[in-house]
């Protein structure tokens, strides 16, 4: 399309000059016709004025003859004037055409320099077309260079972007590994804690019952065995004062007890000791019964695994069976330990 208007510009450019050339040809033939007019009334002028001062010198000379005859002719060729007359109006009429033919040259001259200045006029414009198109074709050259340089821009964010979604699918991998990892994280993290927690409620204790004087005391019915030494209480749930445990923490607890008896007297028919264990004052239907013979030490003893809640009173009580226990001491204990 640039090329096609160029050529155009070109064409109307080259018609344009033509043009111009073509109309001072004209004008210059019409003058040149016009001067062949005016040499051609001069060249009559000057044969009529030769003629009138031929005759002019017969006549002076008083050549006769024909020249009555003669000057009949020549005052028939001037109408009845005479020469100086004749060639008045000879000259007259040279300088009428002279002034004609200079005015002529004085219009053709106005014309031509106003065809010749609509001329350049139109050849200039014709001329900056031609330059704004030349400019429009660099333009467009630039623009072509400037689409090459976003198509190899277009190719490399392609190759990038495939270069990105491979990251993208990468990391998501990375991703869903590491909430795998960080979900078992999470499960060591609560085992942690629950372990971490667990050893933050560790609950344990054991005691024993001791006695300074001598190795057994009598101890009557539903009373409290009085575990009166004390060799570990982690938690601080058993009361060495009372011989009771109050549960300082929820969980399931595992207690342990024994008990030692001795038989003093041969006719003693009751059972050596008998004890229960007692939770919140309710039997737990746990017990350990030692009945030795005459002179004889025996060591009974049982367990017992449960969930408590705080503030539970765990204890070891003879039972209601017999009116007295004889109790030895060392070997009559009580523990307890917090499982979970």
């Amino acid at each position: 399309m640039l090329l096609t208007s160029i050529k155009y510009l070109l064409f109307a450019t080259l018609f344009t000059s033509f043009d111009c050339k073509l109309i001072n040809n004209v004008l210059y033939k019409q003058i040149s016709h016009r001067f062949d007019g005016i040499l051609l009334t001069i060249s009559e002028l000057v044969g009529r004025i030769e003629a009138l001062e031929t005759r002019e010198g017969e006549k002076k000379s008083g050549i006769c003859g024909p020249c009555g005859n003669h000057n009949t002719d020549v005052g028939t060729s001037v109408k009845g004037y005479g020469l100086k007359e004749e060639f008045v109006i000879l000259m007259r009429a040279f300088v009428a055409e002279k002034e004609n033919l200079r005015n002529s040259v004085e219009l053709m001259e106005h014309n031509m320099e106003t065809k010749m200045s609509v001329c350049i006029e139109t050849v200039t414009e014709l001329k900056q077309k031609i330059s704004q198109l030349e400019n429009e074709k660099a333009d467009n050259k630039r623009v072509s260079t400037v689409e090459k340089t976003l198509n190899s821009v277009q190719s490399s964010a392609n190759h990038l972007r495939s270069r990105t979604e491979l990251i993208e699918s990468r990391i998501t991998e990375i991703q869903d590994s590491s909430s795998k990892i960080e979900s078992r994280l999470g499960d060591v993290e609560t085992n942690v804690s629950t372990v971490m927690e667990t050893m933050k409620r560790k609950v344990s204790f054991t005691a024993q019952f001791r006695i300074e004087s001598s190795s057994s005391m009598q101890l009557t019915k539903n009373r409290i065995i009085p575990f009166n030494h004390v060799f570990y209480n982690d938690g601080d749930g058993f009361d060495v004062t009372s011989g009771v445990f109050t549960v300082p923490i929820s969980g399931v607890y595992m207690f342990i007890f024994f008990v030692e008896s001795f038989q003093p007297n041969e006719s003693n028919t009751c059972l050596g000791a008998f004890v229960k264990l007692y939770v919140d004052g309710i039997y737990a239907k746990m017990s350990a019964i030692a009945d030795p013979n005459y002179q004889q030490h025996i060591q009974a003893g049982n367990s017992y695994i449960n969930y408590f809640t705080k503030g539970q009173r765990v204890l070891i009580q003879t039972a209601e069976k017999c009116q007295t226990s004889y109790v030895g001491d060392f070997r009559t204990t009580f523990s307890g330990l917090l499982l979970y």
